[in-house]
């Protein structure tokens, strides 16, 4: 199955980003690996990006979403 490379604006903490990709287990159950990957994230809040940053490989960039030159961002198939 192919890969669906993701921008995840307004991140928070993560927890869209996880449900979106998966492979995490909760009270019991798991939930398998989905075809999607976060290729970047971001919020403004520095404090939800440290809990980002400590539960995803990849880091949550802290800006202000005004301020994202769009050409910039890494090709993507979801925002």
């Amino acid at each position: 199955m192919e890969r669906l490379k993701v921008v995840s604006l307004f991140c928070g903490c993560g927890g869209m980003d996880l449900g979106l990709t998966g492979g995490f287990e909760y009270l019991g159950r798991r939930y398998g690996r989905l075809p999607f990957d976060i290729i970047y994230a971001v919020d403004n809040d520095q404090y939800c990006s440290r809990i980002y940053d400590a539960n995803f490989d990849h880091k949550c960039n802290v800006l202000d979403v005004r301020d994202i030159d769009i050409a910039s961002l890494p090709d993507f198939d979801l925002l």
